[in-house]
């Protein structure tokens, strides 16, 4: 016991700058590596993006317990948040829907309220969608996902898609997520590295 009270003491300094370090990361903004595609054209494999992490609620650090909220999820958002299926997994998706909307969803097409998102012109395998002044592409497959879903979502949750409408498991598959599982939003990529290539001109990226 006495050389671990001798190495701590050493190295105090060291861990109050670690200890430091951890607690912004949990309270305030944190980089998240993507390593899937669900988010293509947006956001791009191997992008390591920028989360604000008080964007919308001060957490009590290293929990989901909220501890005061900050600002409002607005429908377009690129946000990061917990898996409300699997606990500790970290998701990024587009927030689609807020808690009280009506959406409709037709083979990956989304109908908000009853207004369509998108400028879909029935060729097209890029189209982009319009969401409260958010303006992103769509990435879309020769053979679309075929589905036909309903739903109103429920107080105090959101819901989430991803970009690459054919080939994300987004809330058609784990539902809503509860604003205390949201960790913050996307605002940019920092840098972009999929081996073996560095994507210079993602630097500094700001997501739509």
């Amino acid at each position: 016991m006495s050389k671990i009270r001798a190495l701590l003491k050493k190295n105090t300094g060291t861990l109050c700058v670690l200890f430091l370090m951890l607690l912004v990361r949990s309270t305030f903004a944190n980089q998240y590596v993507v390593p899937t595609g669900s988010m293509i054209p947006t956001i791009a494999i191997g992008d390591r993006i920028f989360a604000n992490r008080i964007a919308y609620d001060l957490k009590l650090p290293f929990t989901n317990l909220v501890l005061k909220e900050l600002g409002s999820p607005k429908r377009g958002d690129v946000v990061v948040f917990e898996s409300p299926r699997e606990k500790g997994l970290v998701l990024v998706k587009r927030l689609i829907a807020l808690p009280g909307d009506h959406l409709r969803i037709t083979n990956g097409f989304v109908e908000l309220n009853g207004a369509r998102l998108d400028n879909y012109d029935g060729k097209s395998l890029q189209y982009h969608e319009l969401l409260e002044g958010h303006r992103y592409n769509i990435q879309r497959e020769q053979e679309a996902r075929a589905e036909k879903l309903e739903f109103t979502v429920p107080e105090n949750h959101y819901f989430m898609m991803g970009d690459n409408r054919d080939h994300s498991a987004d809330g058609r598959y784990f539902g809503f997520v509860e604003r205390s599982l949201l960790i913050g939003r996307a605002d940019r990529v920092v840098f972009s590295m999929d081996l073996p290539s560095v994507k210079l001109e993602r630097f500094g990226k700001k997501l739509d």
